[in-house]
């Protein structure tokens, strides 16, 4: 007797499920990534309760997206694709309804009541002197702990592409860090 194991990915079957109504799938697709969708959407918008708005966002957006989904395929990918929209999204409607003095008193609320390291404050300098591609990037890889592959899907750019930005903005990093700026 034979026997065959269900090796499909769980949210694979939980998207197909929201697709056809199955709306308490979703818990599955939200206990499988929601840390990895909070943790993308913070790397994107640089504020947890825009991250947080981000998450909910994109559970939002899979309940409606779902059947664009492609049984079989990559759901991480697909699933981080959303997180990506939203969170894009999100920076776009913030740049419409906040003006340049309400970005600067939040920076300011926001620095009062986090310290920062002088580890922390070198780490941000640094990544600042990469392009908005490059940190994002570097911050998908190191902190979401996406591979190059996954990192592609969501930015939309090839997987070799992604590698060697990736190995640039490195180059970068050390650089700045080695004092050449």
């Amino acid at each position: 007797m034979i026997l065959f194991l269900n090796l499909a990915d769980p949210c694979d079957i939980a998207i197909t499920e929201i697709a056809s109504g199955n709306k308490k799938a979703l818990e599955r697709v939200y206990n499988e990534y929601g840390r990895m969708i909070l943790s993308v959407a913070y790397q994107i918008t640089g504020d947890f309760g825009e991250a947080e708005d981000v998450l909910q966002d994109t559970m939002i957006r899979i309940l409606r997206l779902s059947h664009t989904y492609k049984k079989g395929t990559n759901p991480k990918a697909w699933v981080l694709k959303v997180t990506r929209n939203s969170a894009v999204d999100k920076i776009k409607e913030k740049k419409h309804t906040l003006s340049l003095e309400e970005i600067s008193e939040k920076e300011k609320a926001q620095s009062a009541f986090e310290p920062q390291t002088l580890q922390q404050i070198m780490l941000r300098d640094a990544l600042n002197t990469l392009s908005d591609e490059e940190k994002l990037i570097v911050k998908l890889r190191i902190y979401a702990g996406l591979s190059h592959s996954e990192i592609a899907n969501v930015i939309e750019k090839n997987t070799v592409s992604v590698r060697k930005k990736y190995q640039r903005a490195l180059e970068k990093l050390k650089n700045y860090c080695e004092g050449g700026r």
